[in-house]
């Protein structure tokens, strides 16, 4: 089963002073999600440090949990792009984002959501970040054929002018940061990039969400890979059952007593 993309929400930002901050999110799946996730990026930006978000939850009750490896700091630690995921949705439909946060004042946070099907309900996502001073912000997310992969963006000054892939949002209105973000579908090696009007410090963050059953290893031992090979060799197998009788044949003869013992 690959991932899909139920539902793309676009960008949207808040300024503001204290935590929590809520956000009515854009998704409007509707009764159920077959293997369903909810993955949101975060952009986060404040005038005075530190700050950072402690906590994001959905509808209320559920709790999103932060992707691992999916944290970038600003050289200044007064930005930071991060990805938080659900699965086992259970709330459909506009229902709440609501973000806390510690430290900072003056915040500015740009958010992203979109919901997927298809995702593997143990190990949904995997993260990546990173960040420089160039025109061309890029990330490589390492993913496979049939899952999926967001990125967002975010640098302090200059502001976004594209995205490759597919664009979620371009912001650059805010007063800590400019924000933007895309999705694409999952290969081996997916290269995420933006564009800056000049060149300028970057942080961005990335996420895999992964395919139920994407990696899982063959059920049959016929299937199983051998090193070197390509395909299935019999004289592998022929070895394998020599092995196999040498060990029936040592169980049936029964343990070694002490009188056989030298």
């Amino acid at each position: 089963m690959a991932v899909a993309l139920d539902v793309a929400g676009a960008g949207q930002s808040q300024h503001v002073v204290s935590s929590p901050v809520t956000f009515v999110s854009p998704l409007t799946t509707s009764g159920s999600l077959a293997n369903g996730a909810i993955v949101v990026g975060i952009v986060f930006g404040v005038k005075t440090v530190p700050a950072l978000v402690t906590s994001v939850t959905w509808g209320g009750t559920q709790t999103m949990t932060a992707i691992p490896s999916s944290t970038q700091l600003s050289s200044g630690a007064n930005g930071a792009t991060v990805f938080y995921g659900l699965v086992g949705v259970n709330k459909f439909g506009a229902q709440n984002i609501v973000i806390t946060f510690t430290g900072g004042s003056a915040t500015d946070i740009t958010l992203v959501a979109c919901s997927w099907t298809g995702v593997d309900q143990t190990t949904s996502f995997a993260g990546s970040a990173t960040g420089a001073t160039s025109t061309a912000p890029a990330i490589t997310v390492t993913s496979l054929t049939g899952n999926a992969v967001m990125a967002i963006f975010a640098d302090l000054t200059v502001g976004f002018t594209s995205t490759n892939n597919t664009n979620l949002f371009l912001d650059n209105s805010q007063t800590q940061f400019n924000a933007a973000g895309l999705r694409a579908a999952g290969a081996s090696s997916v290269s995420c990039t933006t564009n800056t009007i000049t060149s300028e410090a970057w942080i961005a963050s990335g996420v895999n969400i992964i395919a139920v059953g994407a990696g899982a290893a063959p059920f049959f031992q016929t299937d199983w890979p051998v090193p070197g090979r390509t395909t299935y060799d019999p004289r592998v197998q022929q070895q394998l059952n020599i092995v196999n009788q040498q060990t029936n044949q040592q169980t049936t003869q029964g343990p070694v007593t002490g009188s056989q013992c030298m």
